[in-house]
């Protein structure tokens, strides 16, 4: 459970702090499970607010969401884009990707991510993506294997 929940961490911190093309980030606690980071940009000799994410955290200090905002330059708002709802288990946890829906107002989910612990330190992953014909999330092709040396191990037979 132990390397789950650092592989989680990993992930959490590159989505939010992975900034290839420069500029800088404000990071702001708004409590002691909330944090808040600004991404900054700069254009023509200023710097330009671009992206906000927060982060909220569990009691045990875990991700629990992540939302991404982008800031709307014509309205002065920030405007929501995606979030990531992430769950907990004694085997693994799972990340949810959910997409800002503006008409409806309301985050609509498209694909997660189940990780889970198989025998040693082996997790598998599972991928899903958000059949709205059916209201549920299906399977997309069949779980990967993953070694604590990186090495993935993949299946190319059809669930």
């Amino acid at each position: 459970m132990e390397l789950l929940t650092i592989a989680t961490n990993v992930m959490a911190l590159t989505l939010s702090l992975g900034n290839p093309d420069g500029g800088f980030y404000r990071t702001t606690n708004l409590n002691e499970h909330t944090v808040v980071v600004e991404n900054y940009q700069e254009e023509d000799g200023l710097w330009e607010v671009k992206t906000k994410c927060t982060c909220s955290y569990d009691e045990a200090n875990r991700i629990v969401t992540k939302e991404v905002e982008k800031w709307d330059n014509v309205s002065k708002k920030w405007i929501p884009r995606n979030c990531y709802f992430y769950t907990y288990d004694n085997d693994g946890f799972t990340v949810e990707l959910s997409r800002w829906d503006s008409r409806k107002k309301e985050y609509q989910p498209i694909a997660k991510t189940a990780y889970h612990g198989e025998v040693g330190d082996y997790i598998v992953m599972t991928q899903y993506k958000w059949d709205k014909e059916k209201d549920i999330f299906s399977q997309i092709g069949n779980p990967l294997l993953m070694s604590p040396n990186n090495v993935f191990y993949a299946d190319n037979q059809k669930p």
